[in-house]
């Protein structure tokens, strides 16, 4: 996370996070995130897989 605050949900458990976090989510793991408080989000996202799949809920 570079900027901004996001809610993530990682299989089914909600927390906040911000700058300077990281996130890291088990293969196969449903995640979402979403942009809380009033400054725009900004992030890196990297998928380490051979194959990028997704799936929106």
């Amino acid at each position: 996370m570079q900027e901004g605050q996001a809610e993530w949900t990682v299989s089914g458990e909600t927390f906040e996070a911000g700058p300077g976090e990281i996130i890291v989510a088990k293969a196969g793991a449903i995640h979402s995130f979403t942009s809380v408080g009033e400054v725009p989000l900004v992030q890196i996202n990297l998928h380490l897989a051979a194959q990028f799949v997704q799936e929106n809920l």
